[in-house]
């Protein structure tokens, strides 16, 4: 990236040209100038060697810095006569404009690429029912349709951190996307009731929601001993109190669990649908659909600059269209 305002060493008169062509340009891209003077400070640790990484002096360093001090009414320097250092607000600045910086920079990279065939290492983070019963048929498809790239696929089933951590892509089930990234939604996915021919034969088939509450239920989260189901049919919503016999989070859990007879469970329709597990796994109350505890859209999630990458783009439009089987499109 430039100088955003500053000339190359030697060229005073340029620089002081830059910036008041800027300043009546839009005080915004002024600021700018400041900010990129406070990172040179954070990354230097002098306004003298600041200067020297901008190409202008310390002193033009510090008359930046004071202005920007003077638009944002902080003080983000804690100078005395011998040394600088940034305050804390100094701090957070210039760490929150590096991050700003990074972002625009694999922006600009991924557009200058954008001509180019996908290739290239994906960071994929994927929840693990997701990923081991759906994503393999998509993924032999993918590597074969894109040989150039190369997926590093994440099953942990743990929130990744997908600005530290380095991942390009995060498919998640959610109800609505974490605003910080880009989200794209992938499907819908519907939720059901099912139970395994075992337990029904030992706690009997309900008709009717009002039954359930005699069943085991395994829940993925409670409060107390009981909880609250939310179904649907086209009469509308109705809430139905159970009592769960065991808790887990882990939608994989409650799949083997439900298919082992422990009791009913709440499962996403790419497992309930699954061929192997037919007529182990039955779908109870078939007219009525459950409130996901998990979120009822699968998302892929990208930092913005991500966003933009070849590879990441063919992906995420890939699965798009290859999620039909999977889950029902979404808007």
């Amino acid at each position: 990236m430039d100088n955003l305002g500053f000339a190359p060493p030697g060229d005073k008169p340029r620089a002081r040209h830059y910036t008041r062509a800027i300043m009546e340009r839009n005080p915004i891209d002024y600021s700018l100038i400041g900010l990129e003077a406070l990172a040179a400070v954070a990354a230097a640790g002098s306004l003298a060697k600041a200067g020297e990484r901008l190409g202008v002096s310390g002193s033009a360093v510090s008359k930046q810095l004071t202005r920007l001090e003077s638009r944002l009414g902080v003080k983000l320097l804690r100078r005395t006569t011998r040394s600088v250092a940034l305050s804390p607000a100094g701090l957070q600045l210039a760490t929150e404009y590096g991050k700003a910086r990074a972002i625009l920079a694999a922006a600009v990279d991924a557009v200058c690429a954008d001509g180019a065939s996908p290739r290239g290492s994906l960071r994929v983070s994927v929840p693990p029912s997701f990923g081991i019963h759906v994503m393999p048929a998509i993924l032999k498809e993918f590597i074969a349709c894109y040989p150039a790239v190369h997926i590093d696929l994440d099953l942990s089933g743990r929130l990744v951190n997908v600005t530290s951590e380095g991942y390009d892509v995060a498919i998640r089930v959610a109800r609505e996307p974490d605003p910080n990234y880009v989200a794209v939604v992938i499907g819908a996915i519907e939720w059901g009731l099912y139970a395994s021919a075992d337990c029904l034969a030992r706690h009997g088939t309900p008709a009717v929601p009002e039954d359930l509450a005699g069943l085991p239920y395994i829940a993925s989260a409670t409060s107390g001993k009981t909880a609250r189901l939310v179904l649907t049919a086209a009469a509308g919503p109705q809430a139905v109190p159970v009592t769960p016999v065991l808790t887990t989070p882990s939608i994989e859990a409650t799949h083997a669990l439900v298919k082992g007879g422990v009791g009913v469970g709440a499962l996403p329709d790419y497992l309930g649908h699954l061929a192997d597990d037919r007529p182990a796994l039955i779908r109870l109350l078939p007219a009525w659909t459950i409130s996901g505890e998990h979120g009822n859209r699968l998302y892929a999630l990208m930092l913005p600059g991500r966003s933009l990458r070849p590879a990441a783009r063919a992906f995420v439009d890939f699965l798009r269209a290859r999620c039909g089987a999977a889950a029902s499109p979404g808007p």
